[in-house]
């Protein structure tokens, strides 16, 4: 959630900054409207958008937990328990404010509706207009326009208001209102959503305005109106104002003109670099080729039917708990002795195959080889990414621009292992890749058939 939260305030800042530089100050309102809106749409989206490329499936990703090295510590149960508190209070604090949001978007809702029923309603056009007692600015919500009474009733109200007021409510500019205040109930944290609500309101007053001088209404004798209304009192969020943002930036917009052209190279462009953000900002993923072969199995260690006496079982736990570290429930294989390593095999071999599920310290053979598997051109030039990738051939550390130097077909075996959050290189890439060329998989192989030996392993987990 905070990676998703995190790429929508990049993505929103982004196409925000594309159009306060490119859009904003050019009259071409109306592309202007629905670029927001859908700027805004995509932002939310992206992140979910996933990206695909080539890798071996994750049947071949497989985490190396090695027996013989600790590398898996288990958090302690204090730090979990302070960690999922943590975040329940995140989660709390962040539903309060949510929550306080929502409560103040019904309550306007509420008033607006309170203040259209309680007063007096005339229709006019394709509109309603509520006349108040109240001396606010005229403004709208849906498809009411609410007006002073006694300017109204006075003739007071000029023509270019209502022209202003129903090219508000003809173009339904308070879907957009509604839908960016609900955004801000939910994702509040996002500062570049309150932006986007100036600048979506700010362009509804473009729009009206726009409106007002196409009805062949005198510009200059407008901005003096608007002038003359900038001192009346606010009214709430969530309806469009005469007077909201009156600045010089709107002033000058109602005499701007842009030119054809001009608006089509602008829009043009912002809708190149907009589609060539998704590859920026949608989620990577990869691509699964066909399974390899599974992963052999361990070869089946030697037991026995009757299993071993309980004298020979005591000798055992004794030999295992004179090479336990006292308090830790882990096992120093570098501890046990050549006789005691040779002497605890021998009992092992003699236990019944219930015996020896109960064994912390147990004994293995090599599994046999891994078979050959198939290398695509597309997962060698991924490999080649030490961002992502550490690389490994025949056990020894390259650099993985070694890989432009060769073909799919010099290797006959990879393995990639997902790297744990607590691995040392956790952080300088994701994951290993081990892989062996032609002839050391050959040699590989005729060691592994050839390899009849017991290795001593930790059959069960460590506990901490």
């Amino acid at each position: 959630m905070i990676v998703y939260l995190f790429k929508f305030i990049l993505c929103s800042g982004f196409l925000l900054l594309l159009y306060l530089i490119f859009l904003e100050k050019e009259k071409i309102n109306r592309f202007n409207r629905f670029y927001l809106l859908f700027a805004i749409i995509f932002s939310l989206a992206v992140p979910n958008i996933t990206i695909e490329k080539t890798i071996l499936p994750e049947t071949f990703l497989i985490e190396k937990q090695s027996a013989f090295t600790d590398e898996t510590v288990v958090a302690p149960l204090t730090a979990v328990k302070k960690s999922n508190l943590l975040f329940v209070l995140v989660v709390i604090s962040y539903s309060l404010v949510s929550v306080f949001l929502l409560f103040r978007f019904v309550r306007i809702i509420y008033v607006l509706i309170s203040r259209a029923r309680k007063h007096e309603r005339i229709r006019h056009q394709n509109a309603t207009l509520v006349l108040l007692p109240e001396g606010f600015a005229p403004h709208s919500f849906f498809h009411y326009i609410f007006l002073n009474k006694n300017d109204y009733k006075n003739a007071r109200v000029e023509n270019e208001v209502f022209v202003h007021e129903l090219t508000h409510v003809r173009q339904k500019h308070s879907f957009d209102t509604v839908f960016i205040e609900l955004l801000l109930c939910l994702f509040w944290i996002n500062p570049i959503l309150w932006l986007y609500r100036r600048s979506i309101k700010l362009n509804h007053e473009f729009l009206a305005d726009q409106g007002v001088i196409r009805n062949h209404y005198n510009s200059k004798a407008y901005q003096y109106l608007l002038l003359t209304r900038s001192a009346l009192p606010n009214t709430l969020s969530l309806t469009s104002s005469l007077h909201f943002m009156l600045t010089k930036k709107r002033l000058v917009m109602i005499t701007k003109t842009t030119s054809r052209t001009s608006a089509l190279l602008r829009q043009s462009f912002v809708i190149i670099v907009w589609v060539a953000s998704i590859f920026l900002f949608a989620a990577k993923t990869t691509a699964q080729t066909k399974p390899p072969t599974v992963v052999p199995q361990l070869k089946e260690v030697e037991s026995t039917q009757e299993g071993a006496s309980q004298a020979l079982m005591k000798e055992y736990a004794e030999i295992v708990a004179r090479n336990k570290i006292i308090g830790g429930g882990r096992y120093v294989f570098g501890e046990f002795s050549v006789e005691e390593h040779k002497r605890l095999e021998t009992i092992f071999k003699q236990m019944s195959k219930e015996q020896q599920s109960r064994q912390d310290i147990g004994f293995t053979k090599v599994p046999p080889p891994f078979p050959r598997n198939t290398i695509t051109t597309q997962q060698l030039s991924a490999w080649t990414d030490a961002n992502q990738y550490g690389l490994w051939i025949n056990d020894k550390r390259v650099k993985n621009d070694v890989l432009i130097k060769h073909k799919p077909s010099d290797f006959s075996h990879v393995f990639v292992s997902k790297l744990m959050k607590n691995a040392i290189n956790y952080g300088k890439h994701y994951y290993q890749v081990d892989l062996m060329t032609n002839e050391y998989y050959e040699k590989y192989r005729a060691e592994a058939l050839s390899d009849n030996r017991y290795y001593m392993t930790i059959r069960k987990p460590a506990i901490w």
